[in-house]
């Protein structure tokens, strides 16, 4: 009895010392093709590398240019022509894409040969895709106002782009274009401001009307006159791109890094699927 318990014991402890074999020999099998390989995984491994440091030296920094200005609340209250409407408006764009001469970049970018086929709605397009613009209304109460009386918009412009020169030169031209919009809009509403109340206070005379009604036009008129000498700011400049530039460059160490990760696993691969081959070749001849 004792005889067979012992026996059953070394049978048990053989099989599991034969599953331990057999797993170091699966183990070394796989083990062994990449230490056979491992010149192929090394130069995988430098090329990689190699291929990420070069990528990291010679990609072009990203620029990202702020600039920050504020929209008079007299302006608003006298004029009542909102920010939005200059920021968003077309003929404002298209002013930008003239002053800047805008194709010459996008034709790089996009490398077009010919300048003359790029259409000036592709470029309102691109340049509304590398500006960011956010308006942001700030209440400053002050003593003897209610917040809403004095309201603060501030407008930020943000430009992202390889070119430094251009992402600080297209923000400040799109400030001053948007000051030019408000300041010709208020100028033309004047004007017919003008006209309106020369026209009627000629229809006042000549229908004899009360003196209340001809003053309050006379005084209306006097003000759409004097809208020169009593200029009032539309915009005022916060804060200059020049001032207010960020930089996002590709750290090179960690493109290095990255590639000799990717090299390694690429040259484990390769060795693999090369041993797979060659052992499928020899089964197919016969020689395993």
């Amino acid at each position: 009895m004792r005889r067979k318990g012992k026996d059953s014991i070394q049978r048990r402890q053989g099989i599991k010392n034969k599953i331990i074999k057999n797993d170091e020999i699966e183990l070394y099998d796989a083990i062994m093709p990449l230490l056979q390989g491992k010149f192929i995984i090394l130069i995988t491994t430098l090329i990689m590398m190699l291929i990420s440091t070069a990528y990291g030296i010679l990609k072009p920094p990203v620029y990202t240019s702020r600039l920050i200005f504020s929209q008079s609340p007299k302006f608003i209250e006298t004029f009542g022509e909102n920010i939005s409407n200059a920021v968003n408006n077309d003929e404002v764009k298209k002013e930008v894409v003239k002053g800047l001469n805008l194709k010459e970049e996008y034709a790089k970018i996009n490398k077009i040969k010919d300048i003359s086929s790029i259409k000036e709605e592709d470029l309102i397009k691109w340049m509304n895709s590398i500006t960011r613009i956010s308006i942001q209304d700030i209440p400053i109460p002050q003593q003897g106002l209610k917040i809403d009386e004095n309201i603060k918009t501030n407008v930020s412009i943000e430009v992202t782009l390889k070119d430094k020169e251009l992402s600080i030169h297209l923000p400040k031209k799109y400030y001053e274009e948007i000051n030019k919009y408000l300041n010709n809009n208020y100028e033309d509403y004047n004007k017919r401001k003008i006209v309106f109340y020369e026209e009627k206070l000629k229809n006042i005379k000549k229908d004899s009307q009360s003196s209340m009604i001809y003053d309050a036009g006379l005084n209306e008129l006097a003000e759409a006159k004097s809208y020169k000498a009593n200029y009032i700011k539309a915009l005022e400049l916060i804060s200059s791109p020049e001032y207010n530039i960020t930089v996002k460059a590709v750290t090179v160490k960690k493109l290095a890094i990255l590639g000799i990760l990717a090299g390694f696993m690429l040259g484990c691969l390769i060795v693999l699927i090369k041993d797979y081959f060659e052992n499928s070749n020899k089964e197919i001849n016969g020689e395993v």
